[in-house]
């Protein structure tokens, strides 16, 4: 650093400034990285698992197996040297987890700071496969937006959901043919059959959607009248306000379930 820190006539001093301070960020960082090295190394080997052996195995049996015009006895030899280097980093490492680990409680932050060792947290990171980048923007703002836009924003018109559910689900319960014995007078021939269920089956459809309607339009008219317009003779008015939105709504749900 003595010599780093001298500045030559020559020199631009900005590129010399720049030149220090990188210098001094380095020597920064191998000092931190020396001091966790330290740390490291004092983790006893039995506290850390070894590399199995079916593992160097499987590592030796690929060695031969990708090198058969090679002398046997100089792959040996090789592989022994580097699978103990295998080893020592395999080891190492597990060290480097264990005292990772101990840095992410809070407890442990002054027994490393006190030794000079900077704490290490790892940082999650997403990967960015199908996600598009997007400009920050205040979600809450846009949430409190949406929010009041949506129809569960008004009280009067979730109870109502609420209520035409309840009674589409009791409807939902007819059934289109008659199945009850007593009704149906058996034993009957084929074409009588026929028009005994074609019949039961125009008196229900007929009868949903007369009931069905005038319960929308009277539990309509009761939960909405204080709120909206409800007998509003404006055409533009009506198209513009919201009470046609929720009468198209409650109208896609009837012809929804009436499919």
């Amino acid at each position: 650093m003595t010599r780093l820190s001298l500045l030559f006539y020559a020199e631009d001093p900005g590129s010399f400034r720049e030149r220090v301070n990188l210098c001094k960020t380095r020597l920064k960082n191998c000092m931190a990285e020396m001091a966790f090295t330290r740390e490291v190394d004092k983790v006893k080997h039995e506290a850390v698992s070894t590399l199995s052996k079916e593992r160097r195995e499987s590592f030796m049996r690929k060695c031969i197996q990708e090198s058969d015009r090679v002398e046997q006895n100089a792959i040996y030899r090789t592989f022994s040297d580097l699978m103990r280097v295998v080893q020592e980093e395999y080891i190492r490492q597990m060290k480097k987890c264990i005292i990772m680990n101990e840095m992410h409680d809070p407890a442990s932050f002054a027994k490393y700071l006190a030794v000079k060792v900077p704490i290490r947290l790892n940082k999650y990171t997403y990967p960015y496969f199908g996600v598009v980048a997007s400009k920050k923007y205040n979600y809450m703002k846009y949430k409190t937006r949406i929010f009041n836009a949506h129809w569960c924003s008004d009280a009067d018109v979730a109870e109502l959901t609420a209520i035409f559910s309840k009674k589409s689900l009791e409807f939902m319960q007819k059934r289109y043919m008659n199945t009850v014995r007593e009704s149906l007078r058996l034993p009957l021939q084929l074409e009588e059959m026929k028009k005994e269920q074609t019949a039961h089956c125009d008196s229900i459809s007929k009868n949903m959607q007369i009931q069905w309607r005038e319960f929308l339009v009277s539990e309509i008219r009761r939960k909405l009248r204080e709120t909206h317009n409800i007998f509003e003779s404006d055409l533009d008015k009506y198209s513009m306000s919201r009470l046609k939105n929720i009468i198209q709504r409650f109208e896609l749900i009837l012809n929804n379930f009436m499919r």
